[in-house]
């Protein structure tokens, strides 16, 4: 009898602390969900503006939302994830572009550079590629590209760039201030291959709103 009433003891006290752990926890799950950050919708942001941290000073991106939504949306939730920061500007044309974003350029395997980065669709070009504007680079042999990358992208140095339209090359930003920040990355020396013969960082990529 004394047993029965032991084990009967034990199984209610194991009920109970089974039931104070859940309610305990319960109590926990808020706070653990009030300290995670809540993502951000990049499709709400009112004007929104890229601000490229670098070697070299700020560049500042104004993000072409309307005329280039899968573009623009893709940067921006590539740059809220940090995908960009430590990236390298591992090609410079002078007269042309300079170009960015590969992941690959993370590493210190400078050979990889220019392969990075997954495909995404390409979508109506609405804008022209003239000097400022920013495209994403594509490895698509097709003319017009049947696709582009989904990380690298370049910023025109020259008005003449409006050549690549033909080739379907889509606008989705405009550098709105530090130009000469990217005329004196694109200054910067480089070997046969046009990547710069010591490393241009972007330290972070920054989403902002637009005044």
């Amino acid at each position: 009898m004394r047993r029965m009433i032991l084990v009967a003891a034990v199984a209610s006290l194991a009920v109970l602390t089974s039931c104070r752990q859940e309610e305990l926890a319960k109590q926990q799950e808020p706070a653990q969900a009030a300290d995670a950050p809540a993502a951000a919708d990049m499709s709400k942001l009112n004007q929104p503006r890229a601000v490229l941290a670098t070697d070299f000073g700020e560049i500042v991106l104004e993000l072409k939302v309307k005329e280039a939504p899968l573009s623009a949306l893709n940067f921006m939730n590539k740059a809220a994830a940090k995908a960009f920061d430590g990236t390298t500007f591992h090609r410079l044309v002078p007269g042309f572009v300079i170009q960015g974003g590969d992941p690959n350029s993370k590493d210190a395997d400078p050979t990889n550079d220019g392969f990075g980065g997954e495909r995404m669709d390409a979508e109506p070009r609405r804008l022209s590629n003239l000097r400022g504007t920013v495209s994403m680079a594509s490895s698509s042999r097709a003319v017009p590209i049947s696709d582009q990358s989904d990380a690298q992208f370049f910023i025109n140095l020259d008005d003449k760039c409006a050549r690549l339209d033909g080739m379907g090359f889509i606008p989705f930003a405009k550098v709105v201030k530090g130009m000469d920040v990217v005329d004196a990355i694109a200054r910067q020396p480089r070997d046969a291959r046009d990547r710069p013969t010591k490393n241009v960082t972007i330290k972070r990529v920054t989403i902002v709103e637009g005044k």
